[in-house]
């Protein structure tokens, strides 16, 4: 069967029982989608914090800035920028996160873009750039100052300055000299609440109108927006959880549109039983005696994947399908790095534990419904310990492979 035998390759490339599988030219046809609905001059940010949603955020970053055209990417932390710029990315990265400013020379030495919230982070930044002048025959040379994103807060609260502040914010950049990426807000709830969406582009555009007037690129939408068609013409939308194919909230419309739009999730996960056993009636498995059998003969699957692999409050009622199609239980309690699973017989030993869909027993929609949760919060736990194999054009490889073939032919 053409299945297993590329999970069985999987296996062997990932050299562990189990491996996440990201397929990338699902990547690709994501972005498609997104792509019809935004304006033609729109730039595409590609949003890939929390390690890329899951997905690896090196290897996709390098990927898309190859493959896709993609010259901007956003992260939340400056330690995630830190790790696309080691990794080779040269894009520009943008810290959608509020930065402090013990953050600066962090994000200055690996030419990161921080989100101004504040006078005083802005203040901080024109200060850091103007000491780190240096000296020549003729005197200090003041060094460049870097490019800010300038947020703008219309509701949210978290982050970005208020519109009273922001002609403040302007004038000290106007100022110092200091370059503006873009104006950007953040929008409350863009899913189900149009009207609030509404009303703050309405106060983000007014607000930002003298400046885009001159040029200064503006940005609010992301995915749920983009879709809903609200902002999916200014100068950037940020894309996230729909350029990886997850549903755009975690209701069950959202699943629905997603799939009538042709998204598609990337991720996927198989696992191999390390240990299959088969157990009396009265005995017990796993920690706390998490599971007894009610008779004799019942067989078990021990998979070496756990909770510090991100797998716990969604796996606690879960089931994971064999490649052949049978739907096996989650018993007992899901420990920190093994999963046993219920099996009918000694023969199922290699299994998907997340498919790339929508709508099967272990789906990311599924898992995050058991877990009370969303889809986003279920595929950003997955632990970097779990081994990420990349798919392409009908090829799987790791990422020390993909890094080294892909990007230097």
């Amino acid at each position: 069967m053409a299945e297993e035998c590329e999970v069985m390759n999987g296996f062997r490339l990932a050299q562990r029982s189990c491996f996440l599988r990201i397929n990338l030219d699902t990547v690709l046809s994501n972005l498609d989608v997104v792509r019809q609905r935004i304006g033609h001059n729109t730039g595409i940010i590609a949003v890939v914090k929390g390690n890329a949603y899951g997905h690896g955020s090196v290897m996709l970053s390098r990927f898309l800035e190859l493959r896709a055209g993609i010259t901007c990417f956003a992260v939340g932390t400056a330690s995630e920028g830190v790790e696309l710029r080691e990794g080779g990315v040269k894009a520009d990265v943008i810290i959608l996160g509020v930065s402090s400013c013990f953050e600066i020379p962090t994000i200055r030495a690996h030419r990161l873009i921080p989100s101004i919230s504040c006078l005083k982070f802005l203040k901080e930044w024109v200060k850091h750039h103007n000491d780190g002048g240096h000296s020549s025959n003729n005197g200090l040379i003041k060094s460049h100052v870097g490019k800010v994103v300038v947020g703008v807060d219309t509701g949210m609260r978290t982050s970005g300055c208020s519109i009273e502040d922001l002609p403040a914010v302007m004038q000290l950049c106007e100022r110092h000299e200091v370059p503006v990426h873009s104006l950007m807000t953040h929008f409350v709830d863009s899913w189900e609440d149009l009207q609030l969406t509404r009303d703050q582009l309405h106060a983000f555009l007014e607000a930002v109108q003298p400046y885009r007037s001159r040029g200064v690129p503006v940005q609010a939408a992301n995915t749920c927006s983009v879709f809903n068609g609200i902002a999916a013409e200014l100068d950037f939308i940020r894309v996230g959880v729909a350029m990886y194919g997850q549903p755009l909230d975690s209701s069950l419309a959202s699943v629905e549109v997603s799939e009538a739009a042709g998204l598609r999730p990337a991720l996927s996960m198989y696992a191999c039983a390390t240990k299959v056993i088969e157990l009396r009636a009265g005995q017990s498995i796993g920690y706390n005696r998490g599971y007894t059998c009610q008779h004799d003969g019942e067989t078990f699957a021990i998979l070496s994947f756990g909770f510090a692999d991100g797998f716990s409050r969604c796996f606690r009622t879960g089931h994971v399908r064999t490649l052949q199609g049978t739907i096996c239980p989650i018993v007992g309690r899901v420990s920190m790095d093994t999963t046993t699973v219920k099996i009918s017989s000694k023969s199922e030993t290699i299994f998907c534990v997340m498919s790339h869909d929508y709508s099967d027993v272990n789906s990311s929609a599924t898992l995050a419904k058991l877990g009370n949760t969303t889809t986003t919060e279920t595929i950003i736990r997955l632990s970097k310990r779990l081994p990420r194999l990349y798919l392409f054009n009908g090829q799987m490889f790791d990422i020390d492979t993909g890094l080294s073939k892909l990007f230097t032919d």
